[in-house]
């Protein structure tokens, strides 16, 4: 286990087409992670970042966050290099996921950005259909070699983590190149 600073760095070294996963104790830590990862990621690696909120965030909330950490949204809001998206208002499938990176990609190249990282709250892991839908999801986009110039973080509530059996949890982990765990909220 790791605090959120070296998870921090071990981030920062994400790769394009990374796929990783992140484990957190909380959605504190959560937020904590992407908002800092959403900062380094825009203004110092020429990013656009695109945060996949799950049902419990709102788009609001997040912005409150992010100005907390002297984050200039509204800049890159205007500016499309931070896009925030409810996923399960948005996407149906995850055919239509890759579909949206195909036209992020075209922003990227229009824009000049070096590469998308996308942060993605994978959300609660309450219901059973859920588990296999995240699950499915998962699968298909580590199938699917052509997420670059993308880097895929999918963060996970470790309480919500522990529920899902040994099988469960070691195919999810066999789908990601880094796996993380934060263990507190530490900076």
């Amino acid at each position: 286990m790791s605090n959120v600073s070296k998870v921090l760095e071990q981030l920062s070294q994400m790769q394009s087409g990374e796929h990783s996963i992140l484990i957190c104790p909380d959605l504190i830590s959560l937020r904590k992670i992407y908002s800092h990862c959403s900062k380094i990621w825009i203004e110092e690696k020429n990013e656009i970042v695109l945060l996949l909120l799950a049902n419990h965030e709102s788009v609001m909330s997040i912005i409150n966050y992010l100005k907390e950490i002297d984050f200039d949204v509204k800049k890159y809001r205007k500016s499309e290099s931070l896009i925030m998206i409810s996923t399960e208002k948005f996407f149906g499938s995850p055919g239509a996921f890759l579909s949206f990176l195909d036209i992020i990609e075209k922003q990227v190249k229009r824009k000049s950005k070096n590469g998308i990282s996308i942060i993605s709250d994978m959300g609660s892991l309450n219901h059973l259909s859920n588990i296999k839908e995240i699950i499915d999801c998962e699968i298909f986009v580590t199938r699917t070699s052509d997420i670059k110039p993308a880097s895929l973080l999918c963060g996970y509530n470790v309480r919500d983590f522990n529920m899902l059996t040994e099988d469960q949890k070691e195919i999810l982990f066999e789908q990601h190149h880094r796996k993380l765990i934060a263990k507190d909220v530490s900076c």
